[in-house]
């Protein structure tokens, strides 16, 4: 028990930027799948394109409105969310993951993403209120988009700062690009797009102080406890929150919930967080004088 357990902590990411139901829920389902599959050929790019096809069905079955549609969507969202968290664990016990494969497996996160909101968007054609609900949904749309930057971005800046490795670890170190022009154009094109999205992600939410901050045990731990709340605003969370909804066939409460509760979730944490940086900041301005 105790070796299974081990290999369940190999198999997951730093434990810090797991989100909760991912380490308590969906990451034990997901090892279970793994463990049945460890030694056959399957590949957790397979894996990510099998976790895609539930997650599009799902999100068409949305499209549909009906109370039956809406329970199957949840249950096929729930084997999407399960198999998105097999790829990488199944990467990490075999240690063959790739740029491709984290670039794909990225990519496929907006894939679904897009699918349930255009889903929803199409279920309610026809509505009464269909104008106000659409826009309803665009919202939701924008803010769980702004959601999943945020989190990518604190947790990509922790890892960085924590690890005290002198390449950034979000933009492709030269290791990989010289691996990806050895891949094929749809490779090439994948793994160019993640990296571009990399660095689109530093734009919109990069501070002007980050590169003031220093690296040191100071910073993880003021950052470590934030950066749990952090990920209540990632992509298993929020889909967890879809799911619910779909069973009881409320997804107007899903949409209203990302877009107020959310993003009042998110305002705050920023306030937070610049409090943080703030305070190591001028703890890096300290140390200089010294």
């Amino acid at each position: 028990m105790k070796q299974l357990f081990e290999e369940y902590k190999r198999s997951l990411k730093l434990l810090e930027i797991e989100e909760l139901l991912d380490v308590v829920l969906y990451r034990p389902l997901a090892f279970a799948f793994v463990k049945s599959i460890y030694n056959t050929s399957i590949t957790p790019n397979q894996i990510t394109c099998i976790a895609v096809i539930f997650g599009i069905v799902g999100g068409g079955l949305l499209s549909v409105g009906t109370y039956q549609a809406s329970i199957t969507a949840a249950i096929l969202l729930l084997f999407y969310v399960v198999f998105d968290c097999s790829d990488g664990m199944l990467a990490r016990l075999k240690k063959n993951g790739s740029p491709f494969g984290r670039a794909l497996d990225g990519l496929s996160d907006y894939i679904v993403g897009s699918t349930i909101y255009i889903g929803i968007a199409i279920g309610y054609a026809g509505h009464e209120h269909s104008t106000a609900l659409w826009l309803l949904t665009f919202a939701a749309a924008v803010s769980n988009s702004l959601h999943a930057v945020l989190v990518d971005y604190y947790r990509l800046r922790f890892v960085e700062y924590t690890r005290s490795s002198e390449a950034t670890v979000v933009i492709t170190s030269s290791e990989e690009s010289k691996e990806i022009t050895q891949k094929g154009i749809l490779e090439q094109f994948l793994s160019k797009l993640d990296a571009n999205y990399a660095k689109a992600q530093r734009l919109i939410t990069r501070r002007r102080t980050d590169n003031q901050l220093v690296r040191s045990d100071k910073y993880y731990r003021k950052n470590k406890t934030i950066l749990r709340y952090w990920t209540f605003l990632g992509t298993s969370t929020q889909l967890t929150l879809l799911i619910f909804c779909a069973f009881i066939h409320r997804i107007d409460l899903y949409l209203c919930g990302i877009i107020v509760v959310g993003n009042l979730y998110a305002i705050t944490l920023s306030i937070i967080q610049s409090r943080i940086d703030a305070q190591l900041h001028n703890h890096s301005h300290f140390k200089v004088a010294l």
